[in-house]
């Protein structure tokens, strides 16, 4: 009895361990992000797509101030998520918004001491900074409110890149935003977003994506038992016939880690020589063996 009570207490502790490490990320990512906002963007007056480019725009045609739009427009969004997404998303993206908008303040004035003076180069680094910002979020079950939820729960309903999404939503909002005050501006605030979105995807995915390995083999039990006692990976296979021999193959498909790489090549080289060897990385894997990505 003191044993399982002893194990469960450490399974307490260990979550709580884990739930401040991913607050403390999402603190961080916002950090980022606002770091982005007040030392790149807001000093070159780039233009704001998302919730707060509309936000800016309404401030700007009424004077009424910019928190109140961007108040009264997320209180929707926010309630979509809880009911298409979870509560748990809906919990990390309040302490998101919390954190964003306390960093927004701390960091307001960080501009005056940044003195790149290129425009461009300061477009690309606020960019870096942003994307990995948000991709840290979305990687984190969280986000920043706004069209990222709208993004979210189209991802999961019909698996569009949420990185398209928010381009196209945010290209819609900077473009009227453009031919109401700055075209120049907007030009090169879609560049960073654009920048922005590609980073976002590497981190949400991971710099060294899944694999998908397909080899055409003579020796395909012998590939498979390497395969399995070298990496503890399972295969699959599939009967083939070749277009302009019409001899019949074996094709042995596995999907791997990336790190795993070059021992599959070991083994191939070593069981197979003359096989025939395909790798392509995977957007997205799920099953034994795998984390699953919330997005």
């Amino acid at each position: 009895m003191s044993a399982l009570v002893m194990k469960l207490k450490e399974n307490d502790h260990t979550k709580i361990i884990e739930l401040c490490r991913k607050f403390t990320a999402i603190i961080f990512a916002n950090f980022l992000i606002s770091i982005a906002f007040n030392a790149f963007f807001i000093p070159n007056n780039l233009l704001s797509g998302g919730v707060g480019g509309l936000s800016l725009m309404f401030h700007y045609l009424t004077e009424m101030p910019t928190f109140l739009f961007y108040v009264v427009l997320n209180i929707p969004l926010f309630i979509i998520g809880f009911i298409f997404i979870d509560g748990e998303f809906i919990f990390n993206s309040l302490i998101s918004l919390v954190s964003m908008t306390l960093f927004l303040n701390l960091t307001a004035h960080i501009g005056q001491y940044v003195t790149i003076n290129d425009l461009l180069i300061e477009t690309i680094i606020g960019a870096v900074l942003s994307g990995t910002g948000m991709g840290l979020l979305f990687k984190l079950k969280s986000s920043q409110g706004g069209f990222d939820i709208i993004a979210i729960i189209l991802k999961k309903k019909y698996n569009i890149e949420i990185k398209n999404l928010l381009l196209l939503s945010n290209f819609i909002v900077i473009s009227i935003s453009g031919f109401i005050f700055d075209f120049r501006l907007a030009s090169y605030t879609l560049l960073g977003l654009f920048i922005a979105y590609e980073i976002l995807a590497k981190v949400k995915s991971g710099v060294n994506p899944d694999k998908n390995a397909m080899i055409i083999t003579d020796h395909p039990e012998e590939v498979t038992k390497s395969i399995t006692s070298t990496l503890g990976r399972g295969t699959t296979f599939v009967n083939a016939q070749g277009g302009y021999t019409n001899d019949t193959k074996t094709i042995v498909y596995c999907t791997l880690k990336n790190s795993e790489i070059v021992k599959l090549k070991n083994i191939i080289n070593q069981v197979d020589q003359n096989s025939f060897l395909t790798i392509n990385d995977l957007n997205e894997v799920k099953g034994q063996g795998f984390k699953s990505n919330f997005i």
